[in-house]
């Protein structure tokens, strides 16, 4: 079972019970009620993890001690916020008025760490501008920092992506493919896709 439907579920046994009220607070409506939360369960489940020092994962992933920790840490969250009892009618219009809401957080979140990221790329680009990478191996550091990922989460490595991502964050700086040849152990190698750190302004 995923985490956050057992939490939900587990929640739902304990905590609905205790909070749920008998008429609809917007319309006073006394069917089809819902535990509306006034902090999201996401919100709460990602303050929990960060609190316990751990990853979403399966449940199955976790030991029975860390899942029975996460329950009790949620389940004491929960009891420390608002509710609001709703119709079904109102809640569905309540999430839809809070959709645009969270929406808007969650593209602040994005170009905040955007512009993290965008600061250690610089710093990277910066400490290293003139730097060789003849080998896919020297390349590593390089991919890792700028942690380029395409829609499905798959690592984008290629010259063309990682170059168009630093043009998009404007980062001033680019890598450079060429030619060249080094003597290693006394026989001299040809490396006919070296990488470069360059300054934009070195082209």
């Amino acid at each position: 079972m995923d985490l956050k439907m057992y939490l939900r579920q587990h929640i739902a046994n304990k905590v609905v019970p205790l909070f749920k009220d008998i008429k609809c607070k917007r319309c006073g409506s006394d069917n089809e009620l819902h535990l509306h939360h006034e902090e999201a369960f996401a919100d709460m489940l990602d303050k929990t993890l960060l609190e316990l020092n751990l990853q979403l994962l399966d449940m199955t992933e976790y030991t029975k001690a860390q899942l029975n920790l996460i329950r009790w840490v949620v389940l004491g969250k929960h009891l420390d916020i608002k509710y609001k009892t709703l119709c079904k009618k109102c809640h569905i219009s309540l999430h839809k008025d809070n959709g645009n809401v969270f929406a808007l957080r969650a593209k602040k979140k994005r170009e905040e760490k955007i512009k993290e990221d965008t600061v250690k790329i610089i710093e990277y680009l910066s400490a290293n501008v003139g730097k060789v990478m003849l080998t896919l191996p020297d390349r590593e550091e390089l991919i890792s920092i700028i942690n380029l990922k395409s829609n499905n989460g798959k690592s984008l490595r290629g010259l063309t992506s990682i170059n168009k991502a630093l043009r998009d964050r404007k980062c001033g700086f680019s890598i450079k493919s060429f030619e060249t040849s080094k003597i290693i152990n006394g026989k001299r190698e040809k490396f006919q896709s070296a990488w470069k750190i360059i300054s934009v302004t070195d082209r």
